[in-house]
């Protein structure tokens, strides 16, 4: 939604040997956070001689994209990229199973599974905020946010003051949110493990070299309570022993083998 992801990986672009490939980016937010996102990139790719394009579109939620919005171009090797994004798109456990209409999330994932990309990346909440009783989702929130708002500590004051009252909002959805008015529905890793695997994406684990990567720009830029967690070939970063966010990469593949660790 911000773009911050993708100027450090403009930069990695230039330095390959023998000069850097065209890049085209497709940003899906409002019109006006995409406006100033391609601007931003744009002026990036320029000062490191990228080729670079920039393509927004916008829609109200993400299963109101279709396959059509894609202009896609054969030999062009194409990523997915989620922050924080997905677990919006799910639906009450308890509504899903009682009926047979299929779920956002489905026809999300099902329109990235058909786009064949190199590589999907998703980083979603380390949490379990999916579960239909009040009682639950309290509890669960209790020590994920309490985890959350203690790492903030090592922030800037006008850095924490925007997170704390983002983060204000998401837990009033998850504790005051009934039914099909609650958007937060984090969930772990184990179960969008089995979610991607269904929409037929294999995992690709995540080497050494970006653990080592990981770990290091942890150490560098963040407080000592904070570390990575190399997790079912997936990254946790976590602070205190409470894990927070997991990163995982995945492929669109034909693939007849079961879930990873079964």
């Amino acid at each position: 939604m911000t773009g911050a992801q993708w100027p450090a990986f403009i930069q990695t672009l230039a330095c390959r040997p023998g000069g850097p490939p065209s890049l085209r980016i497709t940003g899906v937010g409002s019109r006006y956070a995409l406006h100033e996102v391609g601007t931003r990139l744009a002026e990036t790719a320029l000062a490191v001689n990228v080729p670079f394009s920039f393509c927004g579109l916008t829609v109200d939620t993400l299963n109101e994209l279709q396959p059509w919005m894609f202009p896609l171009v054969p030999g062009e090797a194409l990523a997915v990229n989620s922050i924080c994004q997905l677990h919006r798109l799910l639906v009450d456990p308890d509504a899903s199973a009682s009926t047979s209409l299929s779920s956002p999330i489905d026809a999300v994932l099902g329109l990235v599974a058909a786009m064949q990309p190199r590589v999907f990346t998703v980083v979603e909440q380390e949490a379990y905020h999916n579960k239909p009783t009040l009682v639950e989702r309290f509890i669960n929130a209790l020590f994920y946010y309490s985890a959350m708002f203690n790492s903030m500590e090592a922030l800037p004051t006008h850095v924490r003051a925007g997170a704390e009252a983002y983060l204000q909002r998401e837990i009033f959805d998850i504790v005051c949110g009934e039914g099909s008015s609650r958007a937060e529905r984090h969930e772990p890793l184990d179960l969008w493990r089995a979610r991607l695997w269904l929409a037929g994406l294999a995992q690709v684990p995540i080497g050494p070299s970006a653990t080592w990567w990981a770990a290091s720009l942890v150490r560098a830029f963040s407080g000592a309570c904070f570390h990575v967690e190399e997790l079912a070939g997936c990254l946790t970063l976590v602070w205190d022993n409470q894990p927070l966010f997991t990163a995982s990469v995945w492929r669109a593949e034909p693939t007849t083998s079961m879930l990873p660790g079964e």
